[in-house]
C-alpha cells in the first residue's frame, strides 16, 4: 500500500508541473501514461494529459529528390494522408502506457523509418522527481544505395505560453518540461554540393526555428515557408545556429523546429522530461540516459508486451467452455497471425486521443460552444482522426481485456459529455487541433441526433469484470457514470419514441440515409413516415434497460433496479410481439400505411438478426430456433468465404444506395454473429449445437483468414471489406472495431 500511495503523490506531484490544471485527474493513470501518442492525425505525435502541455511530433522528406517534377511540398510528411501513398504506417505494438514501435515505409521518400516510444524509469538517474520518454527513430533506405533525409522535431506549446531556444546546447526550455535531440555516435550525416564554395557541404549542425504562429500544433505551413534554399543545389534548411542568421533568429515562441540532415542508416533520440522547476536550461539536467540504457528500457518493454499479449490472448480461454473450444483458441497462431493481431492491438492503443477545449453545439436557432475534455480511440488517423460514440463502444469490448483502467477512462469521458437532458454527442471534436484534423461540416454536434449506444451495450462486458475484478473499484466507477447514464437512457427512450406507442425510430432519418443508426444507407420503409418502428433501436433499448438494472442491483439501488427490469420485460414483450413476421420468418422494421395497416419492410441483412446479435430474444421463444437457423441457412445470400454481407445478395437493394451497409462485410457486425454462434454453440445441450458449433468455427475461421490475407496482401487493416472479393475497402489502417478481430481469435466474446 505505501508504494501506491508513493505513485499517486508522484503523479500529482508532475501534473502539477503544468501551471494550470483545469480538470480533474483519475486516479488510474499511472506515471507512464502522463505523456504519449495521444494526438489523433500526425504519423508521430505526442502529447501530454493536460490541456496545458506542449504537443510534439516528427515531418520528414527526401531533398536531394525536390526539384521541378516533385515539390517539397508534395515530399513534406507529417498528417495522416492518403495522398502520400505510404506503402506502410501504424503501431505494430503499443501497450497504451509507455511503449510502442511503428514501421514506416514511404517509398516516394526512398525510406523506411521506425520510430519507439518508451518511457525510462526516472530512478535510473536517481531522480524521483522528474520522468522522461524517449522517441527513437531510425531509418533505412528501402533501395541498396544509401537515401539523404532530412527530419524535423517541433514544439508547441498552447494559449499565451511560450518556449525557449538554446543554440549552444540545441535544448528546448518550455514551463516544466524540455526536449533535445540526440544522434547516435554512428549516424550519418547528409552532405550536399555547394555551387558558391564549389565543394560539398556536410549538414552536420541542427538546424533551426522559432514562430509565434497563430496555431502552436501544425508546424507544416511555418516549415514551408520558413525552409531556405540559398542555391538551386543546396537543399531548404532551417537556421544554421552557427551561420550569419544566428543574431537575427528569434529564440522565444510558441512552436519550435529543429531540423537535421541524414544518410541512411541513421539513429536519433528524441528526449522528453518533465521537470519541477518552471525553467532549467542546464544540458545536464536532462540526466540523459545513454544510448544502451535506452535500448535497453525498449527492448524490456517490448518483452513484457508480447508476454501480457501472449497471456491475455493466446492462452486458452479460462472459462468455462466445451472442450472442443479450448482446443480451437489454444492452437498455435502462425507468425503472420500473431503479427496482425498484435498491429491490430497496438494500433488500436496508439490511437488513444487526448482532446480538449471548445466543442460547436448546433440547433435551429443557434450555435453554441461547450467546453471540455476527454480521451477517445480514433478508429482510423487518416479520415476519422475524431471520437465517435458508436464505434468506441466496440473499442471497448477488446480494450477491457487489455487496460481495463483505460477503457473506464475513455467510457467515463463519454458519459462526461452527457448535458443536463442526457444527449450525449456522436462525435468527440474538442479543440482547434481537433477541427483542424475533421470535416468542417461534422464539427458542429446537433441536439436529439441519436447513434447506436454501444457505450451501454459494453457495460455488460465490465459487469463480467465486476464478478472477477476489483468490486470496490469497479463500484466506485460505476457510480460516477450513473447519473449522465440514466439521462442518457432517458434521453434515448423520449427523443427517440415513434408515434406508434411503445416503438422508436431513428430521429432523423430521410428517405435514402438513416444516419443516427450507424448503418447509413442500410434500406428502411419505401416511405418517410412518423409511423415506423425500428428493430434495431428497439434492441439498443433493451440492452440499455438491462444494463443499467444490472448496474442498479449491483450498487443496491433495489428501486431503480425494478424500474429498469420492469421496462426490459415490457420492451422484450413488445418486440415478440410486433417485430416479428411471420411469412419471412424474421424479425423486422415495420411502419403504418394511411389506413393504419401494419407493414414489414421485407428487406433481409444485419437489422433481422438484431435480437440475437445483441442477445435479447429469449431463448424459450418460439421464434428463436426460426431465426438462428434462418441465420446459419447458407444460402440466405449472406454468407460468403470471408463472412456476413450486411444485406443478402438476394434483395433488390443490394449495392444500391452507396454500397456502404448493402452489402459490404463489416467486422462490427460479423463480432456480434460470431459471439452469438460461440454462445450457443457452448450449450451441448442445445438441440442444434453441432450446427450451430459448424457455422460458428466457419464464419470465425473465414474472418480470421480475411484479416489476415488482407493485411498481409496491403500492410493494413480495413474498415469495410469487399464480400465478393475479400478486398479491403475505404478507410485504413483502421484498427477501431476492426481490431475485434483480436477477440475473435482469441475466442473472448
Amino acid at each position: 500500500m505505501p508504494s501506491t500511495i508513493v505513485i499517486l503523490v508522484v503523479i500529482l506531484a508532475l501534473l502539477t508541473l503544468f501551471e494550470t490544471i483545469d480538470h480533474v485527474v483519475a486516479v488510474n493513470m499511472t506515471v507512464s501514461k502522463l505523456c504519449g501518442t495521444y494526438r489523433s492525425y500526425p504519423y508521430v505525435g505526442i502529447q501530454c494529459q493536460n490541456p496545458n502541455s506542449p504537443v510534439m511530433g516528427l515531418l520528414w522528406y527526401q531533398p536531394s529528390i525536390v526539384g521541378n517534377t516533385t515539390s517539397l511540398k508534395t515530399l513534406l510528411r507529417h498528417e495522416a494522408n492518403h495522398d502520400d501513398t505510404l506503402q506502410q504506417f501504424g503501431w505494430n505494438q503499443h501497450d497504451g502506457t509507455g511503449y510502442g514501435t511503428q514501421d514506416i515505409i514511404d517509398q516516394q521518400n526512398h525510406i523506411k523509418l521506425r520510430a519507439t516510444w518508451v518511457h525510462l524509469n526516472q530512478q535510473k538517474c536517481g531522480d524521483t522527481k522528474n520522468t522522461r520518454w524517449v522517441l527513437r527513430v531510425t531509418g533505412e533506405a528501402i533501395e541498396q544505395m544509401p537515401t539523404d533525409l532530412s527530419l524535423f522535431w517541433y514544439v508547441g506549446v498552447p494559449g499565451d505560453v511560450t518556449a525557449q531556444y538554446d543554440p549552444s546546447s540545441g535544448i528546448i526550455n518550455g514551463r516544466n518540461f524540455q526536449t533535445c535531440v540526440v544522434p547516435s555516435n554512428t549516424t550519418n550525416y547528409a552532405s550536399y554540393w555547394d555551387d558558391k564554395s564549389c565543394q560539398s557541404k556536410i549538414y552536420n549542425a541542427t538546424y533551426f526555428a522559432v514562430f509565434q504562429a497563430p496555431q502552436h500544433f501544425n508546424p507544416k505551413t511555418n516549415i514551408l515557408q520558413e525552409l531556405r534554399n540559398p542555391t538551386s543545389t543546396l537543399p531548404p534548411h532551417l537556421f544554421d545556429a552557427s551561420s550569419l542568421y544566428r543574431a537575427e533568429t528569434v529564440l522565444v515562441g510558441n512552436q519550435i523546429v529543429q531540423q537535421l540532415f541524414l544518410t541512411t542508416p541513421f539513429q536519433v533520440d528524441f528526449h522528453l522530461r518533465l521537470h519541477e522547476s518552471k525553467y532549467a536550461a542546464s544540458h545536464d539536467s536532462l540526466c540523459q540516459p545513454s544510448w544502451e540504457e535506452v535500448t535497453t528500457a525498449s527492448n524490456e518493454a517490448r518483452h513484457r508486451f508480447q508476454r501480457r499479449f501472449k497471456n491475455i490472448f493466446m492462452g486458452g480461454r479460462q472459462t468455462e467452455v466445451s472442450s472442443i473450444h479450448r482446443r480451437m483458441s489454444s492452437l498455435e497462431w502462425t507468425r503472420e497471425q500473431i503479427r496482425m493481431a498484435q498491429y491490430a492491438l497496438g494500433n488500436m492503443l496508439s490511437s488513444i486521443s487526448y482532446m480538449h477545449g471548445t466543442s460547436q453545439i448546433y440547433d435551429s436557432v443557434t450555435k453554441g460552444i461547450r467546453t471540455g475534455l476527454g480521451w477517445t480511440i480514433v478508429p482510423d488517423r487518416p479520415d476519422h482522426a475524431q471520437g465517435y460514440l458508436w464505434d468506441d463502444g466496440f473499442h471497448q469490448q477488446l480494450m477491457h481485456l487489455w487496460d481495463m483502467d483505460w477503457a473506464e477512462e475513455i467510457l467515463g469521458s463519454w458519459y462526461g459529455m452527457a448535458d443536463e437532458q442526457g444527449w450525449i454527442p456522436r462525435q468527440m471534436i474538442l479543440g482547434d487541433e481537433a477541427r483542424w484534423s475533421a470535416r468542417p461540416s461534422s464539427w458542429p454536434q446537433v441536439p436529439g441526433s441519436a447513434n447506436p449506444p454501444s457505450h451501454h451495450w459494453v457495460l455488460r462486458s465490465f459487469l463480467r469484470y465486476f464478478r472477477e475484478g476489483e468490486g470496490e473499484k469497479f463500484k466506485s466507477f460505476l457510480r460516477s457514470i450513473w447519473d449522465p447514464l440514466e439521462r442518457n437512457i432517458e434521453w434515448y427512450l423520449r427523443t427517440q419514441a415513434s408515434e406508434i406507442p411503445g416503438f422508436f425510430r431513428w430521429e432523423g432519418r430521410t428517405k435514402e440515409f438513416c444516419l443516427p443508426s450507424g448503418m447509413d444507407d442500410y434500406p428502411r420503409a419505401p416511405i418517410l413516415t412518423r409511423m415506423e418502428a425500428h428493430l434495431d433501436l428497439h434492441c439498443w433499448m433493451i440492452v440499455s434497460c438491462r444494463a443499467i438494472s444490472k448496474i442498479a442491483s449491483i450498487l443496491g439501488w433495489h428501486q431503480k433496479s425494478v424500474l429498469y427490469e420492469e421496462r426490459t420485460v415490457d420492451l422484450t414483450n413488445r418486440m415478440l410481439n410486433s417485430f416479428w413476421d411471420e411469412k419471412n420468418g424474421v424479425f423486422d422494421d415495420f411502419y403504418l400505411d394511411e389506413n393504419k395497416n401494419k407493414i414489414f419492410v421485407g428487406h433481409l441483412g444485419y437489422l433481422n438478426f438484431f435480437p440475437i446479435f445483441l442477445d435479447v430474444l429469449p431463448t424459450n421463444s418460439s421464434m428463436f430456433p426460426h431465426v438462428l437457423l434462418r441465420l446459419l441457412d447458407r444460402d440466405n445470400g449472406l454468407w460468403t468465404k470471408y463472412g456476413l454481407r450486411s444485406l443478402s445478395d438476394k434483395d433488390p437493394y443490394f449495392m444500391k444506395g452507396d454500397s456502404y451497409w448493402t452489402g459490404p462485410l463489416w467486422l462490427n457486425v460479423n463480432y456480434l454473429a460470431v459471439a452469438t454462434l460461440f454462445r450457443y454453440s457452448n450449450l451441448e445441450e442445445f438441440p442444434i449445437h453441432a450446427t450451430v458449433l459448424e457455422g460458428y468455427t466457419e464464419l470465425r475461421q473465414g474472418l480470421i483468414q480475411l484479416v489476415v490475407d488482407q493485411f498481409t496482401e496491403t500492410g493494413f487493416i480495413w474498415d469495410v471489406y469487399d464480400a465478393k472479393t475479400g478486398k479491403g475497402l475505404d478507410n485504413h489502417p483502421f484498427t477501431g472495431w476492426s481490431a475485434l478481430i483480436v477477440n475473435i481469435m482469441a475466442e473472448l466474446y
